[in-house]
């Protein structure tokens, strides 16, 4: 089982929204960015990550978020994508649009998402 959690100390400008609090590993998330600010918001999307969903079958799994889990000493961010040969694009929303990202991650425990 793998469990979402969010954290937000002030309200957040630019949300990330996911429909369900907890998944199983290999399981489809689909992220929302949404922009609630009054103007445009901006932030980088890593291109170039495949992911082997069996033997036959890959996505290609676009993100503008890390993955970070929980550990005994605290959050470790997951590699999720290539440490070579992604490309970093700049997407911009408009006040109120906002952009879908699904993506899967292959652990267990709780994860917290991180838009940078």
């Amino acid at each position: 089982m793998l469990a979402i959690c969010f954290s937000v100390a002030v309200p957040a400008q630019v949300k990330i929204v996911v429909p369900e609090a907890a998944y199983r590993a290999y399981d489809k998330i689909d992220v929302e960015i949404l922009n609630a600010r009054s103007g445009d918001a901006s932030f980088c999307v890593q291109y170039g990550y495949v992911l082997f969903v069996d033997s036959d079958h890959t996505e290609a799994t676009p993100t503008p978020v890390y993955v970070q889990q929980k550990e005994k000493r605290g959050w470790n961010t997951l590699l999720t994508g290539p440490d070579v040969g992604s490309a970093l694009h700049l997407e911009t929303l408009g006040r109120g649009q906002s952009l879908h990202y699904p993506f899967r991650v292959h652990t267990h425990g709780t994860v917290r998402l991180v838009l940078d």
